[in-house]
């Protein structure tokens, strides 16, 4: 559980440091980020889906 929940942190983290980014990229140009930037968002994605899915399930796996 505690690996889990380490790597679900550090991906918490990576989107963060990502929508500040982005922040950054908005405030400093007036426009959203280039399509760049969104496929990169768009990539990270499936690790953020597979790291919750491994979450619930070990969760699931203490409750029962």
């Amino acid at each position: 559980m505690e690996r889990i929940l380490k790597e679900h942190i550090r991906l918490c983290s990576d989107l963060h440091d990502l929508f500040i980014e982005e922040g950054k990229i908005m405030r400093s140009t007036g426009t959203a980020p280039d399509e760049d930037f969104l496929k990169k968002k768009q990539e990270f994605l499936p690790a953020m889906d597979k790291g919750l899915e491994l979450l619930q399930l070990e969760i699931k796996n203490l409750l029962c």
